[in-house]
Parts: C-alpha cells; structure tokens; sequence
C-alpha cells in the first residue's frame, strides 16, 4: 500500500466515524458531549489524512525533481 492509498484510507474511515457520529446524535438519548468529541476526532483524523496524501504527492514531486 503506498502512501497516497494510506491516506485515502483515513480519509474513508474519518469520514465513516463522523458520519456514525452524526446519526446517533440525532437519537433521543444521545450523549452529545461524547458525540462532539467524537465529532471533532474524526475531523482532525481527515486533516491529517488529507496532509498524508499532500505529502505523499509532494515527496513524489520531489523525487521525480531528482531523477530529472
């Protein structure tokens, strides 16, 4: 698995996590402080993804500098 698909990976389950989230706050007995933390986990989960996939293209970009 290279770096791009590691990131496009956390970017999925981030945005899986935070949409589970969403739905059991719309329940009647929803814990919503458990479901903000939660919320804001998985948000900070897919900015760092979304930096693993900006660096992966970087590295690349630099790589392929290199060979030029």
């Amino acid at each position: 698995m290279d770096i791009a698909q590691i990131g496009v990976a956390g970017i999925y389950a981030a945005t899986d996590r935070f949409e589970q989230s969403a739905r059991r706050t719309v329940g009647a007995d929803a814990d919503l402080v458990a479901e903000t933390a939660q919320q804001i986990s998985s948000k900070h989960a897919f900015e760092a993804s979304v930096l693993v996939v900006k660096t992966g293209d970087e590295m690349m970009k630099r790589l392929l500098d290199i060979k030029v």
